[in-house]
């Protein structure tokens, strides 16, 4: 065998590993664009791991708060929705909005009653919160609806669908419940504060 052989060989192999690491290389690529979603709640877990190890937080702490972000990972999915909507027209976003909301808009009486655009307006304002086990929810003049999880309130359990927070339109301070509620679960709720309306 000559020494051009081995030149030829040496470079075909070369050439080959090339194209070999650059299929590889963009087939990753694709796949981890996917599900942007999964990235992101990855992204923000590595930064709260780097947060945790960095401040050197207790075990018990550690455990409370990969577990909420695990709960809470829907939040992102929301905030992503809503980047989107916010690009759209107004008709377009306000028909979005009611598309994404009605069974939740449906559950409040008085909002069904009004006009289309108060609806809309409504939909559109309703911003998602999740609280822990144990966790009190004191916002004053908001309305909630439970999306997910299990709440206590005034004696009552409050579970998928159920509402409180009604009276937030009363200006009148002693007319209003000021009962607090107290999440038993990890619990998902939509909330609309009187200032958005």
């Amino acid at each position: 065998q000559s020494g051009i052989e081995y030149w030829v060989t040496s470079l075909c192999t070369s050439l080959m590993a090339s194209i070999w690491a650059y299929v590889i290389g963009s087939v990753c690529s694709i796949v981890s664009t996917l599900q942007p979603h999964e990235l992101q709640f990855r992204r923000t877990m590595d930064d709260l791991n780097w947060l945790i190890h960095d401040r050197a937080l207790p075990q018990p702490m550690c455990k409370k708060l990969r577990k909420y972000f695990h709960e809470a990972r829907e939040m992102g999915r929301l905030h992503t929705e809503e980047s989107v909507i916010e690009q759209m027209s107004p008709m377009l976003q306000g028909e979005c909005a009611m598309l994404l909301h009605r069974e939740w808009i449906k559950k409040i009486w008085y909002l069904r009653d009004l006009n289309r655009e108060m609806i809309i307006w409504a939909a559109r304002n309703l911003s998602l919160m999740i609280y822990a086990p144990g966790e009190e929810i004191r916002d004053e003049r908001t309305l909630f609806i439970v999306r997910r999880g299990v709440c206590a309130r005034r004696g009552l359990i409050l579970v998928s669908g159920d509402v409180w927070g009604e009276d937030m339109l009363l200006s009148n301070d002693l007319l209003r419940d000021h009962s607090k509620a107290r999440a038993l679960s990890y619990l998902s709720v939509l909330r609309l504060h009187i200032a958005d309306l």
